[in-house]
């Protein structure tokens, strides 16, 4: 199963060094890598340390790309969270597949994911989500075995359907759970994280200590948080043979050209995100810096490449 037709700017993801042909055998003979996919929905590359920001501590993230291909200048293909994650899991731009806003159609069954090419190829397939706005009824769950999208009956009852989602802990407590089971196949795993999008609220001790700029400590919040799942990976001996793509589906404006947030304008603050993508064990390629442009909706298939 393919996905649609690879970008232009994919090149610069698969043929650096080889990148893709790192699938064929890791150290130790294994031919498939098991693949995590997070998505830090709302989260500005240069809120990270690993993007130079200084006001904000990411050392989850500042580590994962000491042993990570960190892409400078990646782009998110439009400042929405549910159009973005449908342009990542199908490698399709909005246009293509018709979900370009929260007016659109769920995802059509006409379109096939990232999950699916996965399940076809024999993975277990896992999905873990934060927000409502990815919930199953906007056509993302298909090709998962596994698709956690449950919230609290309270949240619906006092929050408007877009501000319902769940804290970082309970989601990696989800995925954590999952990737403890036993299997006898490699696993894809999605993991989606809403904190750092508004409204703001960190619990401490991250609300006291970014009083004054409560985004950035969602995103500390956060980057703890991911900090539990990938020593869980390493105490599991599963983070070696494991390809671990850390991205996000938009920025956020925090006032700047006039928008509080995000959806309206494209401005570097709202679509230049974090991409790093750390390979699995056996990889010819070394971690290093790529400046060069490319475009999130090249992840999926650049993920199926590197899985053989």
């Amino acid at each position: 199963m393919k996905l649609a037709a690879i970008p232009l700017f994919l090149s610069l993801l698969l043929n650096l060094q080889g990148l893709a042909q790192t699938s064929k055998t890791s150290a130790r003979g294994i031919r498939h890598p098991n693949i995590l996919l997070i998505t830090i929905d709302t989260l500005r590359a240069d809120h990270t340390g690993v993007y130079g920001s200084a006001s904000v501590e990411t050392p989850t993230l500042d580590a994962l790309a000491s042993d990570s291909v960190v892409f400078e200048r990646a782009i998110s293909q439009v400042p929405l969270t549910l159009p973005s994650h449908a342009s990542l899991l199908t490698g399709m731009y909005p246009f293509a597949d018709g979900v370009q806003d929260f007016t659109s159609p769920p995802l059509s069954d006409r379109f096939k994911t990232i999950a699916q090419a996965f399940k076809a190829a024999g993975y277990q397939t896992g999905a873990v989500v934060s927000s409502f706005v990815l919930d199953r009824s906007w056509g993302l769950s298909r090709g998962f075995d596994f698709y956690d999208d449950r919230f609290g009956a309270r949240e619906f009852a006092t929050r408007d359907l877009a501000q319902i989602e769940r804290k970082a802990a309970e989601s990696i407590n989800h995925a954590t759970a999952w990737l403890r089971r036993p299997r006898n196949a490699p696993f894809f795993l999605w993991l989606h994280l809403y904190d750092p999008h508004s409204p703001y609220d960190p619990p401490e001790p991250y609300r006291t200590k970014y009083a004054n700029h409560l985004y950035d400590g969602e995103i500390a919040y956060v980057d703890h948080e991911l900090g539990r799942l990938i020593e869980s990976l390493k105490r599991n001996a599963q983070y070696q043979n494991t390809v671990i793509a850390v991205l996000s589906d938009h920025g956020e404006s925090l006032g700047e050209h006039g928008e509080k947030e995000q959806g309206f304008f494209i401005y570097d603050s709202t679509v230049r995100v974090p991409l790093l993508i750390k390979l699995a064990a056996g990889s010819t390629v070394k971690p290093q810096r790529v400046s060069g442009l490319v475009e999130i909706m090249a992840v999926a298939p650049t993920l199926q490449a590197l899985a053989g």
